[in-house]
């Protein structure tokens, strides 16, 4: 899935923060008390949170002196389809409707998008696919970047490059759809 488009609206320090994002790597940075942890959270909890969720920590989120709850948004990509996705908190509404197709609201679009998503966990995503300013507070050099991506890809085993680990997996998948395997 291809994050293109990120609003924010009422959401810790952002009121209506729109964000589009370019294909590749995009790296949001901003002095210290910007919003970059705020922006991370916001869309962890586009990505994660049910709407209808009684969690505690879903209010402190809202923005700062705001009754009201907030509104997420984000426009993905996946698989060559592009779907428009709104997590309302206020309305304690989600919606996910793929572009010229399908509307899906509730827990339907909350599996679709576990789907759209495809870590399986909240954990797992954090663990792979986001990295916070704390995750890259000592390094110092492009080749370190080189070496944290790589970790992630690879799971941080030695001498292991990301094509061997994508050919891998393609190769078990392939064993898995002939039932060769376990």
């Amino acid at each position: 899935m291809l994050l293109r488009h990120l609003q924010v609206n009422g959401f810790g320090c952002f009121d209506d923060l729109q964000l589009d994002l370019v294909p590749g790597l995009n790296i949001i940075r901003g002095p210290n008390e910007a919003g970059k942890s705020t922006l991370h959270r916001a869309l962890l909890t586009l990505l994660f949170e049910r709407t209808d969720s009684s969690k505690e920590d879903l209010v402190k989120q809202r923005r700062w002196g705001r009754q009201g709850m907030y509104v997420l948004e984000a426009v993905v990509e996946h698989e060559g389809r592009t779907y428009q996705l709104t997590k309302d908190f206020e309305q304690r509404q989600t919606v996910l409707v793929e572009s010229g197709g399908e509307r899906l609201t509730g827990r339907n679009a909350e599996a679709r998008l576990a789907e759209l998503v495809g870590t399986g966990s909240r954990a797992l995503y954090e663990a792979t696919a986001s990295f916070r300013q704390a995750d890259w507070g000592a390094i110092t050099s492009v080749a370190q970047v080189k070496d944290r991506l790589k970790a992630v890809l690879t799971g941080g085993a030695e001498g292991v490059s990301a094509e061997e680990v994508l050919k891998e997996l393609d190769n078990r998948l392939t064993d898995l759809l002939r039932g060769t395997r376990g």
